[in-house]
Formats: C-alpha cells, sequence, structure tokens
C-alpha cells in the first residue's frame, strides 16, 4: 500500500493573547477569568501543527481543572 501525504506547515500568527497558563488577556493585559485558549486560535510563534495543539491544549486543561477545584 503507498499514500501520498503532502506535508504543510501553517500557523496562524494572529490570535488571542494569552499568558503562560493559557489564561486568555483582555486589552490591559489582565487574565479574563475562567476562559483558556490553546491550539492555532492562540496567537504567538510557539510551537506549530500537533505539537502546539497538546502541549498548551493540555496546560489549558490543567489551569482549567485547577480553578474549578479551587472554586
Amino acid at each position: 500500500h503507498a499514500a501520498w501525504a503532502t506535508p504543510i506547515l501553517h500557523d496562524a500568527l494572529a490570535g488571542l493573547r494569552t499568558n503562560g497558563r493559557c489564561e486568555v488577556l483582555d486589552m490591559r493585559g489582565q487574565a479574563i477569568p475562567g476562559l483558556y485558549c490553546a491550539g492555532e486560535s492562540a496567537g504567538g510563534f510557539a510551537l506549530h501543527g500537533l505539537p502546539r495543539v497538546t502541549v498548551f491544549g493540555r496546560i489549558a486543561g490543567r489551569e482549567a481543572a485547577r480553578a474549578r477545584r479551587q472554586s
């Protein structure tokens, strides 16, 4: 069996601003409580493709669960 695959490198250079805990930041740079962002909807140049989604998705999920436990 054979398959043709063409890897494509793409990034969204614009997107929501986030901090190190993947919390979305408002226009003043303050975290918006309960709003997390990961993957291509988050702006920046961090990683590409699946690593970007899995790394920041894990961080966002962990932080959201931590915030839920504290409330």
